[in-house]
């Protein structure tokens, strides 16, 4: 969570973490001037791990705002992070 923060932070957005409230999404992030949100759910994976498990409300708010859903993967190998967007 916190390495994709730092992303949308980098990109100049306002993250926020709604984890805690079940919406199929971990962080809105304000794009600026207005223009909007970004519902992004991250996944966090072991390095050589083969699946992701998805969520039946995660899938369905994708297809809700899919303009606006992202589905960020974090592979974590050790202390090492590599984030990607999809």
């Amino acid at each position: 969570m916190a390495a994709v923060m730092d992303i949308e932070r980098m990109l100049g957005n306002e993250p926020a973490d709604v984890s805690d409230l079940n919406r199929g999404w971990d962080i809105e992030s304000r794009l600026p001037e207005e223009k909007g949100l970004r519902f992004i759910e991250v996944k966090g994976r072991a390095a050589g791990a083969n699946t992701v498990t998805v969520t039946r409300n995660e899938i369905l708010r994708g297809l809700n705002a899919p303009e606006q859903f992202i589905l960020a993967m974090v592979q974590v190998d050790g202390e090492s992070q590599s984030v990607r967007y999809l």
